[in-house]
């Protein structure tokens, strides 16, 4: 009986022993496939980390990196603005801008390409509000984009409106009149507001007679910061109107003279757009050195079309 017993306990606690075996490794388990406390709170950290950083982002850093050239930073920053909240359409019209323009500037071409034609396709109405100039248009800047990617250039995005002028008069130089033709157009469309301003200003100061300028530009200083938008666009307008008329040129001496007819007209158009609404626009020649007026040039070549180029 007494061994009886003792088998008996023995079996018990061998029992125990194995049901307590069995409920370690099932905890050992458990602990196993979770995660440990520290990496779920640095998970977890990390996300909020992200939703603070998304919903701190603005366009003003955005606009504020493209202009320290941290492309990367650009492209990175403005995928999340952009996940952050529900965008309006100006909003992602010109945050794709960016991006497209950053990739340019890395000599990602193809991606630029592909984004370029993008905004202007889904978002051809979309602006950014500049707190110097007013709304400007996103589709007339992605249109120079195109024309640098094809270029393979690399170089900033004309920010200012002697940057688009300078590209206008290498093209035209070139005779790619497209292309000069696209440049004017975007300077054109970001300044003729701020241009029309300082034309109003510039009849109330000067009554229709524009001042005598230095040759020498930094003794204008005073007068081109007042009035450098009115100069530039009404320069914009008189090489598009060169463009036009240089066309014009080239067809009438292929014998294509209705082409070079549309061609004249076009030209005749945009030194009317001087004459009416830019009067006193000034432009500065290098190789003078002298500041000209544009008005002037538009009605010289008003009636040298009219009278001698078109039949």
């Amino acid at each position: 009986m007494k061994e009886k017993y003792m088998n008996v306990y023995v079996l018990s606690v061998t029992l125990l022993i194995w049901i307590g075996t069995g409920c370690d490794n099932n905890n050992q388990q458990q602990i196993v496939i979770s995660p440990p406390i520290s990496q779920q709170q640095s998970t977890q950290e990390k996300v909020k980390a992200d939703q603070l950083e998304s919903s701190a982002l603005t366009m003003e850093h955005i606009w504020h990196l493209r202009e320290q050239k941290k492309h990367e930073e650009v492209i990175e920053k403005t995928e999340k603005f952009l996940k952050a909240k529900k965008r309006n359409e100006d909003t992602y019209g010109t945050c794709m801008f960016l991006v497209a323009d950053s990739h340019r500037q890395l000599g990602h071409f193809e991606q630029a390409k592909t984004l370029f034609v993008k905004v202007i396709r889904d978002y051809p109405y979309a602006k950014w509000a500049d707190p110097n100039y007013g709304d400007i248009p996103v589709k007339p800047q992605c249109d120079v984009g195109l024309q640098l990617v094809a270029e393979r250039d690399r170089s900033d995005f004309p920010e200012n409106s002697g940057d688009y002028i300078t590209l206008a008069w290498k093209y035209i130089d070139k005779q790619r009149f497209g292309r000069a033709i696209l440049m004017t157009e975007a300077c054109i469309s970001r300044f003729q507001g701020e241009a029309r301003k300082q034309q109003a200003a510039h009849e109330n100061k000067y009554e229709g007679r524009p001042p005598k300028l230095s040759p020498k530009p930094e003794e204008n200083k005073e007068i081109l910061r007042q009035f450098w938008a009115l100069y530039d666009v009404g320069t914009c307008y008189f090489i598009l109107g060169q463009a036009y008329e240089r066309q014009g040129d080239l067809a009438a001496k292929r014998g294509i003279t209705l082409e070079a007819g549309k061609f004249y007209d076009k030209a005749i158009k945009c030194y009317d757009e001087i004459i009416n609404k830019y009067p006193g626009a000034q432009c500065f020649d290098p190789d003078g050195p002298w500041y000209w007026s544009v008005k002037q040039g538009a009605e010289d070549h008003n009636i040298v079309i009219k009278l001698h180029k078109r039949r």
